[in-house]
């Protein structure tokens, strides 16, 4: 998790975001969800970033699923 802390606040929320799609055991880790939420609270972005930040966390998480998978 150092790594992803290290990084500047929006893009740690969408590879948190990516990183719960791709992975999704980790939506029901509490410390996770309250992880998530504590920076999602920290950038308050609007509607309409928080949809962008959805967006590129699919595509990531979509991209890491297949280099998982070797396809």
């Amino acid at each position: 998790m150092a790594w992803v802390d290290a990084m500047p606040i929006a893009e740690r929320l969408t590879v948190m975001h990516a990183m719960s799609f791709a992975f999704p055991l980790l939506k029901s880790d509490r410390d996770w969800a309250a992880t998530v939420s504590a920076v999602l609270v920290e950038l308050k972005p609007t509607k309409r970033q928080h949809e962008d930040i959805l967006i590129e966390a699919s595509r990531i998480s979509g991209r890491l699923k297949r280099e998982l998978t070797g396809r």
